[in-house]
């Protein structure tokens, strides 16, 4: 699984990707807030959302908030340390300061959190933090730079918006996507092509003739189809079996009335030209239909 560079997104992006992750995770209704001042407010929820699972969803008032910090700057030590200083503050002011009615509360931060056994930050969070509050905010959680990822993994479509986050599997699919692209773009102009071939081809070139007029005609008003019928057959069975195989199953079809039917017609064509030396020529077939 990929490791993403949240460090390189800045304060303004990562609280842009929290505000859109929010929007996915939790709600597509959550209320943004843009930045500035926002009263220790990033987004909010009132209502009911299938996290942490759908099985055991919380619900009631949700307050969500970013915070980054530079780690190449203050060394991941100190940004754990900030961070969790900082989680106590906010918590201070949404109880205290603000008094909001919180039922649930998360953090979401770009610093990686340790989980050593009682000295690391998840435990220090756990069991030093999240104990002064819980008797005013039910449920109090922290996403760390593992749990972030973890959620660009299933979330292409945020983390393809943000350059820094592309992975090798993104670029891939781009080009993929780009090849379909360009394959779907090839039917179209081959669909067009034929559209327009079409298009010209259904008129009678009669300028070749000499003809300057410029109403064109179509072939489907010059080239009429004739109406043909076959000659009766003799009744006799002895007279039948010297007729040709093509005009006997020519004259099965009774309802057959067009004359390139009979002409365009392959099986008719193949039992033609499988007949004996003797059979009548094309000229007879043709001369057999009487129109």
């Amino acid at each position: 699984m990929p490791k993403y560079n949240l460090d390189s997104l800045g304060h303004e992006e990562f609280e842009r990707l929290c505000q859109a992750l929010a929007q996915k995770i939790i709600a597509p209704g959550v209320k943004v807030f843009g930045m500035g001042k926002d009263g220790a407010r990033e987004v909010t929820y009132e209502g009911k959302a299938p996290y942490p699972s759908a099985q055991e969803p919380w619900s009631g008032n949700w307050i969500i908030q970013a915070k980054f910090h530079d780690t190449l700057q203050l060394g991941p030590n100190e940004a754990r340390r900030c961070l969790v200083a900082d989680l106590d503050d906010e918590l201070h002011k949404i109880t205290d300061k603000y008094q909001y009615n919180c039922s649930n509360y998360i953090l979401i931060t770009n610093v990686s959190l340790t989980p050593a056994f009682q000295t690391g930050t998840r435990d220090k969070i756990d069991n030093v933090i999240v104990p002064k509050y819980e008797a005013l905010i039910k449920n109090i959680h922290v996403w760390g730079a593992d749990e972030v990822c973890r959620f660009l993994d299933g979330l292409a479509e945020i983390r393809q918006s943000y350059a820094h986050l592309l992975v090798p599997g993104d670029v891939i699919a781009r080009l993929i996507k780009f090849i379909d692209a360009r394959e779907s773009d090839l039917d179209v102009l081959v669909g067009l092509y034929c559209e327009g071939c079409f298009n010209h081809e259904q008129y009678a070139a009669l300028d070749d003739a000499g003809d300057v007029d410029d109403k064109r005609i179509a072939l489907q008003r010059v080239f009429v189809d004739l109406d043909v019928e076959l000659p009766d057959l003799p009744k006799e069975e002895s007279a039948q079996e010297k007729l040709p195989r093509w005009l006997k199953q020519a004259a099965e079809d009774e309802n057959r009335t067009s004359a390139l039917s009979y002409l365009l017609d392959d099986s008719l064509a193949w039992i033609f030209h499988a007949s004996q030396p003797d059979t009548p020529s094309e000229a007879d077939f043709a001369c057999s239909l009487t129109t």
